[in-house]
């Protein structure tokens, strides 16, 4: 994977870790969990109910990315949109870009390119005290 997409995928993570975030179920919940999301809502009854439940201004809804998280996806951005919410989008249409199809793998695809990560940075020299936001701002600098 590009060296570029891949702190992509780390920095909206970073900025996606503040929100709420909808997933559809308690496998893609656990997986955000371990990388540090604690503001999350699985779909777990009607729609309906899950959209009425939200008091945020804005969440990240992240769906799988294949045919039916697609479309739940869809559905779900119209309902919270006539509700006034707004939906960031960044870190789906990241992810879109990698291979990623099921959100419950994000753990295990974040671990298993961790050594990228880290071959990136030494091949940089910069220092571990960098975010990985950091090291995506500094992406061009660096390059």
């Amino acid at each position: 994977m590009d060296a570029e997409l891949l702190l992509e995928v780390y920095a909206e993570l970073d900025k996606a870790r503040s929100k709420w975030v909808i997933v559809e179920g308690k496998k893609d919940a656990a997986a955000l969990r371990k990388l540090g999301f604690s503001k999350i809502v699985s779909l777990n009854g009607p729609l309906f109910k899950v959209v009425e439940g939200i008091e945020a201004d804005e969440v990240v809804v992240l769906t799988d990315l294949d045919a039916e998280g697609r479309s739940l996806f869809s559905k779900l951005s119209k309902d919270l949109c006539t509700r006034g919410v707004r939906i960031d989008t960044r870190l789906r249409e990241v992810l879109f870009k990698t291979e990623l199809r099921q959100i419950e793998g994000l753990c295990s695809f974040v671990k298993n390119r961790q050594s990228e990560i880290d071959g990136c940075s030494k091949a940089w020299h910069v220092t571990d005290r960098l975010t990985v936001l950091d090291r995506a701002q500094n992406f061009a600098y660096l390059r």
